[in-house]
């Protein structure tokens, strides 16, 4: 009867964790003066993620990749070849949740993608 307490309990541990946002939204881009220039917005609101898993929260296992959340920006946002186009509104996300023996990471990336329709400024 004891044991069967004990299994509960430490699967009651296991089970329950916290959260937390590893820093704060922050801007990946430089700020263009897109007002200048003749643009038009191919994709708004661009979601992609990509996960992570690390062992007792210190021991990484899988990593997030920026790279794999922009290869998930690029096909969401469709044909772009021969388009001269950039990035705005974007922001980098990281979190973690995290639980007694692993933490899971999550990288988030979010942006809107506009098409430069001429060079002249």
């Amino acid at each position: 009867m004891k044991r069967n307490y004990f299994l509960m309990i430490l699967l009651l541990f296991l089970t329950f964790g916290c959260s937390t946002v590893l820093p704060l939204p922050k801007s990946i881009m430089t700020a263009n003066d897109i007002s200048k220039v003749d643009h038009r917005i191919i994709k708004s609101n661009l979601v992609a993620t990509s996960y992570g898993f690390n062992l007792l929260g210190i021991i990484p296992l899988a990593v997030p990749r920026y790279n794999e959340a922009m290869e998930k920006i690029y096909l969401q946002a469709g044909d772009l070849e021969g388009k001269k186009i950039l990035f705005a509104n974007a922001t980098l996300e990281r979190s973690a949740i995290w639980y007694i023996a692993f933490s899971i990471r999550k990288l988030t990336i979010r942006t809107d993608i506009i098409e430069l329709l001429n060079d002249s400024q």
